[in-house]
């Protein structure tokens, strides 16, 4: 077994639960499973979760797991997407050190784990999250390019309108992942998990951003969502804007963290989050112009905030249905309100009990000593 130097300089091991959402991904599953086989870093669960495939998805990840004990398959459910299968296996995963998601399709660096503990390990006591840039590769692994720059950085006044932090390279400590399982969002209010999650954390705790790839990033038609380069990577973005379930999803989102957090903000943070839901809200142009011309609200590039500007001008984003409302607080600490997510995936936290206490993950041999 392959020894583990996740941290060479603390004695006491991290246990990573990598989250892996699957569908139809039989063509490029095994060459993910491999990377992740190959990290440096050791101490890792797996747990998958399938969304409905109908090729030999399934039959892959059985094998994988027959090989290595620290593979969980979850029992086959209902068809959720990206956003609801991942979230679900946020709350069904067991407990750990640091929670990172894996895509079905790509191939991880050898240090992906290890640099992501590794830049976390300081902030044990409060929710924190990693995300990197990307090797942008074709289906067939031939280099395209990296990833676009992020200038400005990750902020919650950026999260709110733009997601810099793709789903893949991200890991969150347990400090995050408890905070994120608090309250849980209606996943049709939202774009992708992984925005979620850096909107909750820019929020409420520190977000890590390294400008260092930490993994090959396929782009082929079957991505949900991808980041060709070029003028590909406009080409595809035009086409989304053009679809009419993409319209007022992004104001739907911003309703749905402040039915979710408003209560439990910063003061500075409330104002600013209220403001911006007044402007998506407007319905008059002039009065949204008025609004708009008032408000720092950018993107990562000059480019990106006049577009979004122009687009929130002219009412792309606007949705009817998306008046916030505060969910009340609950005495203990717990939402009283229970989302469609939280429902399905209570009985697969049950499920996923019975299979710790029938299967004991095995670990590797680390290089430091107890």
């Amino acid at each position: 077994m392959k020894q583990s130097i996740c941290a060479p300089e603390d004695k006491n091991e991290k246990m990573i639960c990598i989250l892996l959402s699957t569908f139809n991904g039989a063509n490029y599953l095994s060459a993910q499973l491999d990377s992740l086989l190959n990290q440096t870093c050791q101490e890792w669960t797996l747990m998958v979760r399938d969304d409905g495939s109908h090729d030999c998805t399934l039959e892959i990840l059985d094998d994988y797991a027959q090989r290595d004990s620290r593979i969980t398959i979850l029992p086959r459910g209902e068809s959720l997407g990206a956003a609801g299968s991942y979230l679900t296996l946020l709350l069904a995963a067991p407990e750990a050190d640091y929670y990172a998601f894996c895509d079905q399709d790509d191939v991880w660096l050898p240090d992906k784990l290890t640099r992501s503990i590794q830049a976390l390990a300081g902030l044990m006591d409060s929710p924190a999250m990693y995300c990197s840039s990307l090797f942008l590769v074709d289906r067939n692994l031939n280099p395209l390019g990296r990833s676009r720059r992020h200038s400005r950085g990750p902020s919650f006044e950026n999260a709110l309108i733009q997601n810099i932090a793709t789903g893949c390279t991200l890991t969150l400590n347990v400090a995050a992942v408890r905070l994120i399982r608090k309250r849980m969002p209606l996943t049709n209010r939202i774009v992708m998990h992984d925005w979620w999650c850096y909107l909750v954390i820019s929020a409420f705790g520190h977000v890590i951003f390294d400008p260092s790839p930490t993994l090959y990033y396929r782009q082929h038609e079957e991505n949900q969502i991808g980041e060709l380069p070029g003028i590909s990577f406009w080409r595809n973005r035009f086409r989304r804007f053009c679809l009419k379930s993409e319209k007022g999803l992004l104001t739907r989102q911003v309703s749905e963290f402040f039915s979710c957090w408003s209560i439990f903000l910063p003061k500075k943070k409330a104002v600013y989050l209220e403001r911006v839901i007044q402007v998506m809200g407007e319905k008059k142009v002039v009065r949204r112009f008025c609004l708009l011309m008032a408000m720092r609200l950018q993107r990562q590039t000059i480019l990106d905030t006049l577009l979004f500007r122009l687009l929130l001008l002219f009412g792309y984003y606007h949705a009817t249905d998306s008046i916030a409302r505060a969910r009340p607080e609950n005495p203990d600490g717990r939402d009283k309100f229970v989302s469609d997510l939280e429902m399905r995936s209570f009985s697969l936290w049950q499920e996923n009990q019975d299979i710790k206490q029938r299967h004991t993950p095995v670990g590797c041999t680390s290089e430091t000593e107890d």
